[in-house]
């Protein structure tokens, strides 16, 4: 009976230190459940919001494009008037525009105009657009030729913010044997959405493997294609074909591409 009993006993002091063990286990699951429920944060990380505007890419360039003259035509300046921060301007481009100031104050060169002098009369020709991205080159309208501004705009989905603003030379022929443009694509025309022009010939083409980027082309009495195997000549528009497969080498004019070579690729 004695042997029986301390049986027991031992039994009833395991089963008393499992219950401990798994009280306790049972009670770390619950403060870490509240401590998460009480800290967002840890279950999911902060998200930078993105900063933009709603509206279509080319009108947003334009707008603040216009802004920007019109603050230099007062009495005082963009900088003062500190458009840098407006809402469709991200995060980085304000930081460099910022940082720009000191040379605008010194020998006013202006970093959205690339120039010394604004000007009032604008024209946007559009390099590509897809759902993410947009790019468009600034010019004067007065002017065929002369300052080239490239600005690059992106979307979360929603919002259009620019994202960068660069300096280019004017427009410029290409130089042989050297191109600032090589892509690979098919080509659109009639079947081209606005605000592209059906009337030119246009590359869609991959870049970074992200499909959707488009170019408008222009040829002269220079640009070479072939379309058939060893059967290169001067480049005539009307022998294009939609969708068709090409490889285009040729240089960034303020309008488009300007080609040098377009050679068919077999699909």
């Amino acid at each position: 009976m004695v042997c029986l009993y301390a049986m027991e006993d031992n039994q009833r002091r395991q089963l008393l230190y499992i219950s401990l063990a798994l009280g306790g286990i049972i009670l770390i699951a619950l403060l870490v459940w509240l401590f998460r429920s009480s800290n967002p944060s840890v279950l999911t990380p902060a998200i930078e919001p993105f900063s933009g505007i709603v509206g279509e890419p080319i009108d947003i360039a334009l707008d603040f494009f216009d802004a920007w003259s019109n603050a230099q035509s007062t009495s005082t300046d963009p900088f003062t008037l500190k458009l840098y921060d407006l809402p469709e301007v991200s995060p980085a481009l304000s930081a460099k525009l910022i940082l720009a100031e000191a040379a605008y104050r010194e020998s006013g060169f202006d970093p959205v105009f690339c120039q010394q002098e604004t000007f009032s009369s604008l024209r946007a020709k559009p390099v590509f657009q897809n759902e993410a991205e947009a790019q468009f080159l600034i010019s004067p309208k007065q002017n065929e030729a002369g300052t080239q501004i490239l600005v690059t705009l992106k979307t979360n989905g929603t919002l259009w913010n620019i994202a960068d603003i660069s300096c280019g030379g004017g427009e410029v022929g290409p130089v042989a044997g050297e191109y600032n443009f090589d892509h690979t694509g098919f080509l659109l025309k009639e079947s081209i959405l606005p605000p592209l022009d059906p009337a030119d010939w246009h590359l869609v083409f991959s870049q970074d493997d992200v499909l959707g980027f488009t170019s408008p082309l222009f040829f002269s009495s220079t640009s070479n294609c072939t379309l058939e195997e060893n059967a290169e000549a001067i480049c005539a528009p009307d022998s294009l074909l939609e969708t068709m497969s090409v490889r285009v080498r040729g240089n960034v004019t303020e309008a488009g591409v300007l080609v040098s070579k377009l050679d068919a690729v077999a699909q």
